[in-house]
């Protein structure tokens, strides 16, 4: 860019600053719960097929999340201006030509944010409907979230697999603790992101335990496991058991409530993702940095974000799992990116010794990283009632994908890009 070009660019970004340590926690929070304390327990009785591994799961994904959020919190503090891995990754390579951060301001874009926003778009359409309309589940299931051609509806012999696929569902249940690192221009105070991250993953920790401690109490193990019926999930088994059929409508209302609040929280912060990214020249479209000058919103990003997104649901192949499909795409891709991140702590305190010492730094980094590697091992072992094994490994060849590309376009845009321009 020239020197006018980026003079502009700084006027036009400019959000302002209104949250504080509950706004911030809000966020997480809105992102965190989502559909997961729903959809994902019963998941994860019927794959680990015990209430007892299954309540050691939702710990293990809660100290998973703390240790994250504890890497975060410092990068924050080190970092306190910018989006998330993205100024982060940039700020640790810078070489070679920044494509570490470009590849991940791609995957964010085309792949990990509006994956999460279609799956909760489409659970909060189910049970808005299954609140209206009651038990025909007909226009529940076009081959979706219930469908039979991707697992079978009862439980696995316990494989490494069938652990694999349930450590991936407890930690997208936990996945948004770190969603106020994205918004760091519009915080009071920088120091607040560590804060917002550390109240929000206790918050969704006691919640989820003790969900599943009310689920395992109340809920008939049978019923618990049951997959190919939208109305007899265990969440709305729950609220049957309680108060009958109001309480199956209830719960779906509040399925419905809650997943479109972690759909508002997903669209807000990709937003500004997409804005740095375009700022910083990480993506090729320089117009997604322009804001509304009456609202100040990033109208560009929004209008991208809605388009691409109505795009994936309309032509996705409904002979697959849309919830489960997209949430294993955007997670795995997340997984890596926080591995990279955690990296990136220990290669930056060098330069910020006063906020963490190296000792800290590489405990941390060194703990969230083991977790990370049995993670991305376990999950290439396919469950074993799979019918089509192939599907199983659908998602991470799109991650890669998606990491391969996020590297070539960046090289045909600086090569081709002032032809274009």
């Amino acid at each position: 860019m020239d020197e006018e070009t980026s003079e502009n660019t700084a006027n036009q970004i400019n959000f302002e600053k209104i949250l504080g340590i509950t706004g911030g926690v809000a966020y997480n929070i809105n992102e965190i719960i989502g559909s997961g304390i729903f959809l994902t327990p019963g998941n994860v009785w019927r794959l680990t097929q015990s209430p007892g591994i299954t309540l050691i799961f939702w710990i293990v994904g809660g100290l998973f999340s703390f240790l994250g959020s504890s890497v975060y919190a410092l990068l924050s503090e080190m970092l306190p201006d910018g989006a998330g891995e993205l100024l982060y990754l940039d700020e640790t390579f810078p070489r070679p030509k920044r494509i570490i951060a470009q590849i991940f301001s791609h995957a964010m874009i085309l792949v990990m944010r509006p994956a999460s926003i279609v799956a909760d778009s489409y659970v909060t359409s189910q049970y808005i409907l299954f609140a209206i309309r009651g038990e025909s589940g007909d226009y529940l299931d076009p081959k979706g979230y219930f469908s039979k051609d991707f697992i079978d509806q009862r439980t696995f012999p316990v494989q490494v697999g069938s652990y694999g696929d349930a450590m991936l569902q407890v930690l997208f249940a936990y996945e948004g603790w770190n969603n106020v690192n994205y918004l760091t221009d519009e915080l009071i105070k920088p120091k607040l992101v560590a804060m917002s991250n550390n109240y929000s993953v206790r918050i969704a920790f006691i919640l989820y335990v003790l969900t599943n401690i009310a689920y395992i109490t109340v809920v008939n193990p049978e019923d618990a496991v049951v997959r190919d019926d939208p109305s007899r999930i265990i969440a709305i088994n729950f609220g049957n058991a309680l108060i009958g059929e109001t309480g199956k409508r209830l719960i779906s209302i509040l399925i419905a409530i809650s997943s479109c609040g972690a759909v508002a929280a997903m669209i807000y912060s990709g937003s500004r993702i997409i804005v740095y990214g375009a700022r910083k020249e990480l993506i090729a479209c320089q117009k997604f940095y322009e804001l509304d000058e009456r609202f100040n919103t990033p109208k560009n990003a929004l209008l991208f974000q809605l388009a691409y997104c109505i795009i994936l649901t309309i032509f996705f192949p409904t002979i697959w799992n849309i919830f489960l499909f997209f949430i294993t795409t955007s997670l795995y891709l997340t997984i890596l990116y926080h591995g990279i991140s955690a990296i990136s702590l220990v290669i930056l305190q060098k330069n910020f010794p006063t906020i963490v010492s190296f000792f800290k730094a590489a405990i941390l980094c060194a703990s969230f990283l083991i977790l990370i590697i049995l993670m991305a091992i376990v999950t290439f072992f396919p469950l074993p009632a799979t019918e089509d094994r192939k599907l199983h490994y659908i998602p991470y060849v799109i991650s890669w994908s998606a990491i391969i590309l996020g590297g070539i376009i960046p090289y045909l845009y600086g090569k081709f890009g002032n032809r274009l321009r």
